[in-house]
């Protein structure tokens, strides 16, 4: 009977440990100890869209392609401005800016990450710098 008792006791302590254990980690698993999720905020641009951008497009063609900007200043009208962040698992940021300029109402020069006919440029302060294009007419490629 002391046996029975005994062996009872250890198999409810074995039992009380195991579901403390398992609340434990389960709460901890919440807390993003084990697993980050990604974090995408912003415009998400393509380079297939940006290719379609052509001098002299109306800021409806430019929304309908690549879509609404995230910022439209109520002080420059014909500039808006593509801002996208990306962090991974590992918190490591990624940010990419794109600037659509208009004269007039049509589409005259882009500037930042994102050119057309190309690959998107490394975020970097020098080649964001360079990375201006100025559009004209005879650019068909």
């Amino acid at each position: 009977m002391e046996l029975e008792f005994a062996v009872s006791q250890s198999f409810a302590l074995t039992r009380v440990v195991f579901l403390l254990s398992a609340v434990m980690c389960l709460g901890l698993s919440g807390c993003g100890l084990f697993y980050k999720q990604p974090v995408q905020q912003g415009n998400v641009l393509e380079q297939e869209d940006i290719d379609q951008l052509k001098p002299g497009m109306s800021k409806r063609q430019v929304s309908l392609i690549i879509g609404t900007p995230a910022i439209v200043s109520p002080f420059h009208h014909d500039r808006w401005e593509y801002v996208s962040r990306f962090r991974n698992s590992d918190d490591e940021v990624e940010r990419k800016n794109f600037t659509v300029y208009f004269e007039n109402g049509a589409l005259s020069r882009l500037e930042g990450d994102y050119q057309p006919g190309g690959t998107n440029i490394e975020n970097t302060r020098e080649q964001s710098e360079r990375a201006i294009a100025p559009m004209s007419p005879n650019d068909d490629e």
